[in-house]
This record gives structure tokens, C-alpha cells and sequence, in this order.
């Protein structure tokens, strides 16, 4: 039986969506996250939805590197972080598959794939729906740490789920604020926590957690013009018993007390190893993937990360190793 190939919808202008979306995985992550989901270190390396872009395709819509953007087609709209990159293919886009509505409902790669169907092999437009990007452009951003799974945001957000060692990290950005009060709202408000609170009306910066016999619960950052601090560092506060005073001044700064070590974008999800670590690995004469493995651990485990190692040293411009696996799933 030949599959019916649906007509693309009367008032959808083509003219206007110039770009092909291509979906698809991404080395870590599998199926729906249906396992991958459950694995903090895996998720480190890819946390959240995110979008492609040729740096020529990204400018004349305005799409800036790192900003939340909007993935629209005929079937609908997902919101991505953009990744302005000359890996890209000029004229397309890619957007992962995994997330859904458990993670990240807004970042949803199906539902904006054209329904039309090839005449011969029924498959859908998986790799060439017409689509067009545009800034989100939010009003608020932050993030919320709390050691149960608990629900994000409803309403116009933009929110994703990543499971922590000890907590959940939801992070979410909007436009209407109505949700957000909502969220201030659902803070537990038992007679034994204890509450530590900053806000910096000036920025729009409001800090609050929560803890229960000195143990942290609930870390809850807003800002609609400063920055938010790194995640990390609080996610590993949860996994302490009683906060000693300098953490919970730390939580109120925002910062933990000392500097601390700037590893880069993870790359070695196994081993916890990022660019900047292997950076310092090749400077001091690493110049194959096995010598940075030997360094640093990088790729010495599963060997994902392994032609990723290989891109970094040709970066460098050193001789990246003719033959690596790949070892991603088809």
C-alpha cells in the first residue's frame, strides 16, 4: 500500500522558512532518554536541548551563540540553545530528539517534523522539514536545585529537567512572570526550614534556599539582567549533611569561597574530563588520542569522546589519528 503524502498546510509561506531541520541523536543520549535520562554524568555532557546553527545562517535572524532560540516550522515550535558552529552545514539545521515532555517540553524535536511522508520508503520529513530560527528572547532566567523530581513551571516557559548526583536541576527562562510567582509560592513552608534569602531589585535578582536540619533542600535563582553562577558547585552542596557557615554565606553570594577550577565543556563524560583539561594536556605534549587518554583518562573508558578528542587536536593543529570508532549507534 502506498503511503498518502500530506500536502503541506495552505498558510504556511515557504518563502519564510529557508532552512532545513534535521533531527537526530547525539553521542550520549539514547532513544528518549528513557535510560541516558538517569545517568547525571551523561547528561552533564549534553544537558539540554539545543539547536545547531551555521554562523551565516544564525546572524540575519538575529541568533545569537548560547541564547534560547526558537525552532519554527509548519507543525510547530520547539525552544533550543543555539550552537553557532562551521560544522553546521550552511542552509540547515539540527535539533536533537531525546527531549520530551519529562525533560524538556518545550524543546521537543517530532513534533515540529512535517507530516508529509516519502512515496516510497513512509518515512516522514525526519531530515529536511522547512524551518526558520528566530530569537526567544526571555524576560527571566533562572534555575531551581531540589532533591525530589519536582514539577517546573507550567504556563509560558521554557523549562528542562537534568538529574543530579543528590537533586534535580531545573532550569527555565520566560516571558510572563505569572508562573514564576507561582513557583516562589510552591517553597516548603514547614516550621523546621530554615530560610537563607538575597534580591537585588536593581538587576531583578532573587536568591532563596531552603534547608532542613542544616541539609540543603532548595536552591531557587532568578535574574533578569545579571548573571546566574555555575550550577555545579551548589548541586554538590546536597550531597553534604549540616551546611557549615561559609556554605551558606556562599549560597547568598552566589559564588563559593576560592576560584574555582575551570575544566571547559565537558568532553569525557566517563571520566569528567573537560576541553580545557585536555587543552593543558596537549600543550604539554600530548599529540594522539592515546597520549591525552594517558594524560587525562579522556577516552580511555567507553571511547565515545574519542573522535571528539581527534577534532580538538586538529584544532590545535596537531595530527589527529587517521582511525577512530565512532561508537554511536546508528
Amino acid at each position: 500500500m502506498t503511503p498518502t503524502v500530506a500536502p503541506p498546510p495552505e498558510r504556511f509561506n515557504f518563502a519564510q522558512h529557508l532552512l532545513a531541520l534535521n533531527t537526530g541523536r547525539v553521542r550520549d543520549h539514547w532513544h528518549t532518554l528513557t535510560r541516558t535520562g538517569l545517568a547525571p554524568d551523561l547528561c552533564r555532557h549534553a544537558p539540554e536541548p539545543y539547536v545547531d546553527i551555521h554562523p551565516a545562517d544564525a546572524a540575519p535572524a538575529g541568533v545569537k551563540d548560547g541564547a534560547l532560540t526558537r525552532v519554527i516550522t509548519a507543525s510547530g515550535e520547539a525552544v533550543a540553545l543555539a550552537k553557532l558552529t562551521d560544522r553546521q552545514r550552511r542552509g540547515e539545521v539540527f535539533l536533537p530528539m531525546h527531549w520530551t515532555d519529562a525533560y524538556a517540553p518545550r524543546g521537543k524535536a517530532n513534533p515540529l517534523v512535517a507530516a508529509r511522508l516519502d512515496p516510497v520508503s513512509g518515512q516522514p520529513e525526519f531530515k529536511h522539514t522547512p524551518a526558520r530560527v528566530s530569537p526567544y528572547r526571555e524576560a527571566y532566567r533562572g534555575f531551581l536545585l531540589v532533591r525530589d523530581a519536582e514539577t517546573a513551571p507550567a504556563g509560558e516557559v521554557v523549562w528542562r529537567r537534568t538529574p543530579m548526583e543528590a537533586c534535580q536541576l531545573h532550569e527555565f527562562a520566560g516571558r510572563d512572570e505569572a508562573p514564576l510567582a507561582e513557583l516562589w509560592r510552591r517553597a516548603p513552608r514547614a516550621r523546621d526550614v530554615e530560610r537563607l534569602t538575597y534580591e537585588d531589585p536593581g538587576v531583578g535578582s532573587k536568591r532563596e534556599a531552603l534547608l532542613v536540619d542544616g541539609r540543603l533542600e532548595w536552591v531557587l535563582f532568578v535574574t533578569k539582567a545579571g548573571r546566574l553562577p555555575p550550577r555545579a558547585w551548589l548541586a554538590d552542596l546536597f550531597q553534604r549533611g549540616a551546611l557549615s557557615s561559609a556554605d551558606r554565606m556562599a549560597l547568598l553570594a552566589g559564588a563559593p569561597a576560592g576560584a574555582l577550577p575551570d575544566e571547559g565543556p565537558l568532553v569525557c563524560a566517563c571520566l569528567k574530563v573537560g576541553a580545557k583539561t585536555i587543552a593543558r594536556a596537549m600543550i604539554a605534549g600530548a599529540a594522539d588520542v592515546d597520549a591525552i587518554a594517558a594524560a587525562t583518562g579522556a577516552g580511555s573508558n567507553c571511547g565515545s569522546c574519542r573522535i571528539e578528542l581527534g577534532r580538538l587536536l586538529a584544532a590545535q593543529g596537531a595530527e589527529a589519528p587517521k582511525k577512530e570508532a565512532a561508537h554511536v549507534d546508528a
